[in-house]
C-alpha cells in the first residue's frame, strides 16, 4: 500500500510511529536520491522489500516552446500553475530543474491521470507557453542537483553550528528553529540543536533551505573545526 507524497514533517512522524503498526514496515520512495519530497510503501513486516517495486507516481517534463523568448520559471510558478487546475499538493513530488540546454523542468505525480490532467490542461506558464510530455524513465538516472559547496569553521559538528554555518546566520537565530519544528536531518523532524552530525548527513531548515554535510577537513590554529557543506540550489 503506497501513501501520497509526503512532506519532512509528515515522514519525521511515520518514521517515529513506524513500530506502532502492527506487522507492518514501510520504505520512502521519491523517485530520487535526492527526493525531499516521498511516498511511503508500507508492507509485510519480515517480508523483503524489492528495490525493483514499482511506487505507483508518474514523471513528466514541462519545457518552454521557445527557449529564446522563455522567462525564468521559479519552483513557485511551477507549482502555483498545476494547483491551479485543482491538483492537491499531496499529489505532487519533488520539481527539478534540469538544467539542460532545452529549459526542462520535472515533475513527479502521484498517477498516470494526474499526468494525463497536466499535460492536456496546461500550455503555459506565466507569460511563457510550455510543452508538457510524459518524461522518459532514464532521464532521472542522469539527474544531479546543483550544489554550491560553502567552507566552514565550526566550533563543533554540533546541528546548530552547522545550521549557522551554511546559511550564514547567527547560532542564536539558528538555535529558535528547533522548538518551532524546522529541523530536519535525513527526513527527521529533531529538536535537539546539540545533535552532533555525521558525514554524508542531509539537513532540511523549512525556510532556508538544505545542505549536506561532506567532510570534516581539519582543523583550524585556533582548534575550530573546518568543514565543508554541499549547499542544494534546486
Amino acid at each position: 500500500m503506497f501513501s501520497r507524497f509526503l512532506n519532512l514533517a509528515e515522514q519525521s512522524l511515520i518514521a517515529e510511529d513506524v513500530q506502532a503498526f502492527a506487522g507492518v514496515d514501510v520504505k520512502m520512495d521519491g523517485g530520487h536520491e535526492f527526493a525531499e519530497r516521498r511516498v511511503a510503501c508500507f508492507y509485510p513486516r519480515g517480508a523483503q522489500y524489492f528495490e525493483d517495486t514499482a511506487p505507483p507516481f508518474s514523471m513528466i517534463t514541462i519545457r518552454p516552446k521557445n527557449g529564446r523568448f522563455a522567462e525564468k520559471l521559479s519552483h513557485r510558478d511551477v507549482l502555483g500553475t498545476l494547483m491551479g487546475l485543482n491538483i492537491d499538493r499531496s499529489c505532487i513530488g519533488d520539481i527539478l530543474f534540469l538544467n539542460d540546454a532545452l529549459g526542462s523542468i520535472l515533475v513527479f505525480v502521484i498517477s498516470e491521470e494526474i499526468a494525463s490532467l497536466i499535460i492536456d490542461g496546461v500550455d503555459r506558464m506565466k507569460h511563457t507557453s510550455v510543452v508538457c510530455e510524459p518524461a522518459p524513465v532514464d532521464l532521472i538516472v542522469s539527474y544531479q542537483p546543483v550544489f554550491r559547496v560553502v567552507k566552514a569553521s565550526v566550533a563543533s559538528l554540533r546541528l546548530d553550528a552547522l545550521v549557522a554555518a551554511a546559511f550564514s546566520e547567527s547560532r542564536s537565530k539558528m538555535t529558535a528553529l528547533f522548538p518551532a519544528k524546522r529541523v530536519f536531518v535525513n527526513s527527521r523532524l529533531t529538536m535537539r540543536p546539540d545533535l552532533l552530525i555525521k558525514e554524508g548527513d542531509i539537513v532540511s531548515v523549512r525556510g532556508f533551505g538544505r545542505f549536506r554535510f561532506t567532510e570534516v577537513l581539519g582543523k583550524s590554529k585556533k582548534d575550530r573545526q573546518m568543514v565543508r557543506l554541499q549547499i542544494y540550489d534546486n
